[in-house]
């Protein structure tokens, strides 16, 4: 490179070109190659500041009304959702080809029936030639290039862009539309959708080609029929025919004019995904459509498909090889597997078990959801049988059932007991049989055989012991004290014991034992009172053998002690011996009472 001073010089284009000339070859291309390349580096960066331009502010209405789906990315843009591998931001996408911008507007003059923002796809380029009869019979033609597509639909393996707008149409004269995708990005227009004509006979064709613009497709539809060719799906209930496709790079569609003079309307003709078609009544050309592309994963020139790419784990997209599928020189990830849920990208959310059980189920009220890897199962309660569905849902499910024991009653019942069973209730009961007793369960006491209890023996004999104890010592008691007032009793005394001491008296035999019924009945129970003293009373009485006798019944009894009974017995004696003139004879006595009769 020349130096400053050579610069400032008034000769310094001659000595530039002086120094040009003195360069050698290989100098000179290195040169040329650093100016290409800061050229390109410049371009690159003027395509990126208008993308950006393109792109809403992080202020703007369109950003505002982002939505997020809890991750760091935003995952939602209006009502489309946003899985990997596209994002919204290049640090949330793949690649720079599948950055969506999320907008609020879709340039001039176009509109979109979907609700506002829209996320929109840049990497396409499409134009559309649009004609209008007068009725004056003029026929006049919009060309317009459609700058901005609507994704309505993000699949593991295709978009959905909305091209209502794009479409050819036809009167008189031959008029076309284009659809293209930029060569290097991972689009294709997929074989699923058709080329259709719509209107009583008109008639169009679709060319196709590839990134390097070779024709790989032609298709032609029509002239169309006026009778029985109306498709209400496709076509908005109008005349039509439908062709299919081949895949391609870009498109271009043609349709051919009609007799307006016989025909009021004029025909066109595009490419549509049959599933997005939405009829409206609006005549012909009426209704939305969109179109299927399918994008796949690209990771250098030498991995076309998923089993070069699983050879190198660090780049390779999918979360396992199961979840690969190759497409068109490269492949996708994707997540079908039932029970499982997520776009299958290690970025994304992979392929994750759906916990079924924490979401609706077909369970039955009465049983447990129980989640497994990829299903779940419905698990009747302990005692019951059956899959656990709930029967409303499935007519052939047979819920939960109680299982009837006694048909294997050796493991609930005893084998001496009898095994009843209620199916609507549950309940199983267990009877002892044949002089057995007990729960009659294997795990409770079972069944015993019914022996002789002593208890009642015991009960009887302690009762009778206890009895015959309460008498025993009753009449020993009766006995002691009866023992006990005989001993201070002279009248029972003297019957028992001092009659032997009176007949053993010398003068036993002058005094004579009356009983007391005796003196009864001689003194008639001693009504005739003779007189009365300090000692005693005195009856009148006659005995049996009609002897006059006076009966003298004392005041006092006995003494209380033997010595005293004793006297009284050797007075009885004394008494009994004595024989005066002036004394009244003592004939007997009467023993039988406390209170001594003479």
């Amino acid at each position: 490179m020349p130096s400053e001073d050579e610069w400032d010089q008034n000769s310094g284009r001659w000595k530039l070109r002086m120094w040009w000339a003195n360069m050698t070859t290989n100098r000179r291309r290195r040169l040329v190659a650093l100016l290409a390349l800061s050229v390109l580096a410049f371009l690159a960066l003027q395509k990126f500041d208008k993308n950006a331009e393109k792109r809403p502010a992080t202020g703007s209405s369109a950003r505002l009304q982002l939505q997020s789906n809890g991750s760091d990315c935003l995952r939602v843009c209006g009502d489309v959702s946003i899985p990997y591998p596209f994002g919204l931001s290049p640090q949330c996408a793949f690649s720079s080809y599948f950055v969506l911008d999320c907008r609020t507007d879709l340039g001039p003059n176009l509109t979109s029936h979907l609700p506002s923002p829209w996320p929109v796809l840049t990497h396409i380029a499409a134009t559309s030639t649009l004609g209008q009869r007068f009725s004056d019979g003029t026929i006049t033609h919009r060309f317009f290039e459609v700058n901005f597509l609507p994704v309505t639909q993000i699949q593991s393996n295709f978009i959905l862009i909305d091209t209502t707008n794009i479409k050819a149409m036809g009167c008189l004269e031959q008029v076309n539309a284009s659809l293209s995708l930029d060569a290097q990005s991972p689009y294709w227009i997929s074989e699923q959708n058709v080329f259709i004509v719509v209107s009583c006979r008109a008639q169009g064709s679709a060319v196709g080609s590839d990134a390097s613009l070779s024709p790989v497709f032609s298709t032609t539809c029509g002239p169309v029929s006026c009778i029985n060719q109306k498709v209400m799906r496709y076509c908005n209930a109008y005349d039509c025919c439908i062709q299919t496709i081949g895949i391609a790079k870009a498109m271009v569609m043609t349709g051919e004019g009609i007799d307006f003079a016989l025909f009021t309307n004029c025909g066109y003709s595009t490419v549509l995904y049959p599933d997005s078609f939405v009829a409206r009544g609006e005549g012909v050309g009426g209704g939305y459509y969109g179109v299927a592309l399918w994008y796949n994963i690209q990771r250098g020139v030498d991995i076309h498909n998923c089993s070069e790419a699983a050879k190198d784990p660090e780049k390779f997209e999918c979360s396992t090889s199961e979840q690969c599928t190759d497409l068109m020189d490269g492949y996708y990830c994707h997540c079908d597997k039932e029970g499982y849920e997520g776009d299958g990208y290690k970025l994304g959310t992979g392929c994750k078990d759906i916990n079924e059980c924490e979401r609706s189920n077909n369970c039955s009220s009465i049983a447990t959801c129980v989640n497994i890897e990829g299903s779940y199962q419905c698990k009747c309660p302990d005692l019951m049988q059956g899959d656990g569905l709930d029967p409303q849902l499935y007519f052939l499910g047979n819920n939960c059932t109680w299982i009837d024991q006694c048909k294997n009653k050796t493991k609930v019942c005893s084998p001496d007991a009898e095994c009843t069973f209620d199916s609507s209730s549950g309940d199983l009961n267990c009877t002892c049989q044949g002089g057995t007793f007990g729960d009659g369960r294997v795990n409770g006491t079972g069944c015993t055989l019914k022996e002789t209890s002593n208890l009642p023996v015991i009960i009887g004999v302690s009762v009778g012991s206890v009895v015959a104890f309460i008498i025993i010592n009753s009449i020993l008691l009766w006995y002691f004290f009866r023992r006990r007032r005989l001993a201070f009793d002279p009248a029972i005394f003297s019957q028992q014991e001092l009659l032997n001491e009176i007949e053993n008296k010398e003068g036993a035999k002058y005094c004579k034992l009356f009983t007391y019924s005796e003196l009864r009945e001689a003194t008639k129970d001693f009504s005739v009172e003779l007189g009365s003293g300090g000692f005693g009373t005195v009856f009148e009485g006659t005995l049996r053998d009609g002897t006059k006798v006076a009966i003298k019944k004392a005041k006092h009894g006995m003494g209380e002690t033997r010595n005293e009974a004793k006297q009284f017995v050797n007075e009885i004696v004394i008494l009994s011996q004595l024989n005066h003139r002036n004394l009244v004879n003592l004939l007997g006595c009467c023993l039988e009472t406390r209170v001594p009769v003479l």
